[in-house]
């Protein structure tokens, strides 16, 4: 046993993000011998994109958790505890599982470690979950790539499919400042013989996971709903009722994942387990989408919380992409509701001009705050942004700890709060709200 508490060994794990952090897979491959290999002890999926990878990997995750097989899902970063990343069958790891998994990765680094860097937090996280993963002799691991994809720490996995959601431009100063730079470092997790699964449609950028695919001899597979004929029946504001056809099966069922372009992340997490299934590597019925697709679970994304009967929506839109997507889907729900308010706060690299204008604009009142992160854009610079474009009224909230008792902003039971802009700024609000830490004004 240890007198560590699970607090004091997340503040251990929290304690290697680093200011600068060098890309490669040196660190986790040492880390994953000193483990004896946890990373092969599974089959897995492997999955990149700029949007919409959390989305699929859930998708993917929910579907073969409702059948006999034992599912992992890794994902990053978590809204509000630590043990949303990495999951067994729907369930979230169990603290006491989290503190064994450190004890055993502190053990092994002390007695094996060679180099003088230690593991990064990501690394880290990585290697708690692939051996958390070969503990639990899960029968899939679905694998949410980090940053990127070539030199992400997640790549020493070996997976049975690699998916690609889309390429848009995000993490540039590490990716690279272009459409095909970005498309470039994704394209690393394509391995030799692993089927290619990708929800791209601009060919100039499609063509580069193609050819990457044809060097590695992978098949090239592209995920439409088209190709499941799959459309929405009636929505509401909690979930969507779809239709589409699967082996030969009409399937109409509840889809918890709202907006329209969660149709295109279905497809992708539809295609990958068709072809996994056609090929007798993990077999699917529509029985067990018709179980498992209603389960999806991926919060902060069009996430409807309530307080005191008012509505309040939160959604992790953080860049270009994100922001149109949001946008569209709130123009589907705005009928619905009287007064609409906006609070906001974004990262200084996440300043996504045009985007960001529209949506303001779409609001009665937008309040302009800080997300919890060092990397946190000042909210002044955001209200100086918006003021010449829109013309409703912008306060500033210039740190969201200081409003602990009282937002001010008043609410009656047929308006609308929708918190976005950054996943720490959402992640705190939900815990606030949760906790009644946080109170917005009826």
């Amino acid at each position: 046993m240890t007198n560590l508490s699970y607090k004091k060994i997340l503040d251990n794990i929290y304690a290697r993000h680093q200011k600068t952090i060098k890309y490669n897979l040196d660190n986790i491959k040492l880390l994953d011998k000193i483990l004896n290999y946890p990373s092969r002890s599974f089959k897995s999926i492997h999955i990149t994109g700029t949007n919409g990878k959390g989305s699929v990997a859930a998708i993917i995750h929910s579907i073969y958790s409702s059948t006999s097989l034992s599912t992992g899902l890794l994902t990053s970063p978590h809204l509000i505890n630590f043990t949303e990343r990495i999951r067994l069958n729907n369930r979230e790891i169990k603290q006491e599982e989290v503190i064994s998994l450190y004890l055993a990765i502190e053990n092994a680094i002390k007695l094996k470690w060679k180099k003088k860097e230690l593991p990064s937090f990501f690394e880290y996280v990585t290697a708690m979950a692939f051996l958390y993963f070969k503990r639990q002799k899960v029968d899939v691991a679905v694998i949410e790539v980090g940053l990127g994809g070539r030199l992400d720490a997640t790549n020493i996995i070996n997976p049975v499919a690699s998916v690609v959601t889309n390429v848009d431009y995000d993490h540039t100063k590490t990716l690279g400042g272009s459409l095909r730079k970005i498309a470039f470092e994704k394209a690393g997790i394509i391995k030799k013989g692993v089927p290619v699964i990708i929800g791209e449609k601009r060919e100039m950028l499609k063509n580069i996971f193609r050819r990457k695919a044809e060097e590695m001899k992978a098949p090239f597979i592209e995920a439409r709903p088209e190709n499941f004929n799959l459309f929405i029946i009636s929505d509401d504001l909690f979930k969507q009722v779809i239709s589409f056809n699967f082996d030969r099966n009409q399937v109409r069922v509840n889809f918890p994942l709202t907006g329209l372009h969660q149709l295109d992340n279905l497809a992708i997490a539809l295609e990958t387990v068709r072809y996994l299934s056609n090929k007798n590597i993990f077999r699917i019925t529509a029985h067990s989408l018709k179980k498992g697709l209603p389960k999806t679970w991926w919060p902060g994304r069009n996430e409807f919380i309530f307080h005191d009967k008012n509505y309040m929506l939160i959604d992790g839109a953080h860049n270009r992409m994100g922001f149109v997507a949001l946008n569209q889907y709130l123009k589907t729900i705005f009928p619905n509701f009287s007064k609409k308010y906006l609070l906001i706060g974004i990262l200084k690299d996440k300043l996504y001009k045009k985007e960001l204008i529209e949506l303001a604009r779409m609001f009665d009142r937008v309040y302009v705050t800080a997300p919890v992160s060092d990397r946190a854009l000042k909210p002044d610079i955001l209200k100086n942004l918006f003021s010449p474009y829109v013309k409703t009224e912008i306060i500033t909230r210039n740190d969201i700890l200081n409003y602990k008792r009282n937002l001010g902003i008043n609410l009656n039971d047929k308006d609308i709060l929708v918190c976005t802009g950054s996943l720490y700024l959402i992640g705190y609000f939900k815990e606030r709200i949760k906790q009644k830490n946080l109170y917005v004004e009826v």
